[in-house]
């Protein structure tokens, strides 16, 4: 377990959280992974539990790799230190079985927000969109790529001016690389957005770099289609890999048992 220095009077309640996960807490999300929402005396943490760990990588996350639980500590703070919003890191803690990694997780504390997917579903607005275009510029020019960039993982908030914040949530898999052209165009691709708000976001975007807006642009609906037909073949591979491929392996599996 690791602690911030700021937050380690939340000692017991961090391990009794950890402990009763599976009972306690407020669920905002259980697909992949599990986030709650837990409360002590006035202040509200987000724990998020890393689920699915698969064999190979309960050793790699042992031995080689760091968890997906520390590295979300660790960006956050490098996040913080760079200017850039994201929730405040509490603490992280790691459950080990032997040689295996048996479970991971990332406490954070509580922010009011909105995600931006959710806004641009009940006003997408221009301002909003140039606003957002602007903090994508901002990030990938502090050598910030986010390789899990969905609407969905940008927070927002709007101050009593009308001016919009943004912060990062979801940020185990972050890297940090200089902002060459063509991986800015790849890390904008993973946003999906309908034509009209995705225009006025890259405009932005380009406006903010200094870029030819029309070259640009058409290097980036070039990249996003190409993204997409790859998208969609993972998709189709996966759905039937499990009506095809799975039934079989079961199968023999299970033969191989019972002979």
């Amino acid at each position: 377990m690791k602690i911030h220095l700021d937050y380690l009077h939340l000692n017991g309640f961090i391990a009794d959280t950890i402990d009763n996960f599976a009972t306690q807490g407020h669920i905002i999300q259980n697909h992949r992974n599990e986030i709650k929402i837990f409360e002590y005396q006035t202040n509200k943490f987000v724990v998020k539990s890393f689920k699915k760990i698969t064999i190979a990588n309960r050793i790699i996350y042992k031995f080689l790799r760091k968890s997906k639980a520390r590295r979300s500590y660790e960006n956050a703070l490098r996040l913080l230190d760079l200017k850039i919003g994201t929730p405040f890191p509490v603490a992280y803690v790691e459950e080990s079985s032997g040689l295996f990694l048996k479970n991971s997780y990332f406490i954070s504390c509580f922010m009011e927000h909105e995600t931006a997917d959710r806004y641009l579903t009940e006003r997408p607005d221009a301002p909003f969109l140039e606003a957002m275009g602007a903090f994508l510029y901002n990030l990938h020019k502090k050598e910030v790529f986010h390789f899990d960039l969905h609407t969905s993982n940008i927070l927002t908030t709007k101050d009593h001016k009308g001016n919009f914040d943004f912060s990062l949530v979801d940020i185990n898999r972050l890297k940090f690389k200089k902002p060459t052209q063509q991986r800015r165009v790849k890390n904008l691709n993973r946003l999906f957005l309908p034509f009209e708000q995705y225009s006025i976001l890259i405009s932005k975007y380009a406006e903010m770099a200094e870029f030819d807006v029309f070259s640009f642009a058409h290097k980036q609906l070039y990249q996003r289609k190409k993204y997409q037909v790859f998208k969609r073949l993972k998709i189709l591979y996966k759905d039937l890999y499990k009506k095809y491929v799975a039934p079989v392996i079961s199968r023999n599996t299970h033969k191989e048992a019972i002979d």
